[in-house]
C-alpha cells in the first residue's frame, strides 16, 4: 500500500531532556498532513495500520457496528455475504434491499456522506490499495441503491425528532 501524494518526511530523531534527577522526557518530532476531511482521517490511518476491512464495514453500513464485538457467524446472512465479497452484484443487491426496508433514506445518506468523506481523504493521500477501493465502492453502491425506493414501496414516514 502506498500513499503517493504524501511528501516523504526528512530524517528526524527524538530529543531527550532531563527534567529531574534520573527522570527524562522524550520529545518526538511531529509533521503535519493536510487532508480534506480531518474527522475521518483516523479511519484511513487505522486501516493503513491494521489492514482490516471489517472496521470500514462497521462504520459505513448502518447498525453493523452493533455486531463489531461479536463473531461474524452471529451476523445476519445478508451482511456476511456482502462482507465476504463486497463487489458481488448479488450481495450488493441483497444488502441494499435489506437496508432499504430497515432505514429511512436520510439515515442512509448520512452513512453515504461518511463513505464520501473517507474517499476524499484516500484520494488526497493517494492511497492505492485494491481491497480498500473495493470496500469503498461496494459500500457506496449499497447505500446509494438502498436509499432509492419507489414511492409505492415506501413505508409511511415516522415522526423524526430533530
Amino acid at each position: 500500500m502506498f500513499c503517493t501524494n504524501v511528501i516523504p518526511f526528512g530524517p528526524s530523531s527524538p530529543t531527550w531532556v532531563q527534567v529531574k534527577d534520573k527522570e527524562w522526557e522524550m520529545t518526538l518530532p511531529v509533521s503535519s498532513i493536510r487532508v480534506p476531511d480531518p474527522p475521518t482521517f483516523h479511519l484511513v490511518l487505522q486501516y493503513c495500520y491494521l489492514r482490516s476491512q471489517d472496521m470500514f464495514f462497521s462504520v459505513f453500513i448502518p447498525d453493523l457496528y452493533l455486531f463489531w464485538t461479536r463473531p461474524r457467524s452471529s451476523l445476519p446472512t445478508v451482511y456476511t455475504n456482502f462482507m465476504a465479497n463486497c463487489t458481488s452484484e448479488d450481495a450488493i443487491r441483497a444488502l441494499a434491499v435489506y437496508l432499504g426496508t430497515m432505514f429511512e433514506p436520510w439515515k442512509l445518506f448520512k452513512y453515504a456522506q461518511i463513505v464520501h468523506r473517507v474517499w476524499l481523504n484516500v484520494c488526497a493521500l493517494g492511497v492505492f490499495d485494491e481491497i480498500l477501493w473495493k470496500v469503498i465502492e461496494g459500500c457506496y453502491q449499497v447505500l446509494q441503491r438502498a436509499s432509492w425506493r419507489p414511492e409505492s414501496t415506501r413505508p409511511p414516514l415516522a415522526a423524526v425528532n430533530m
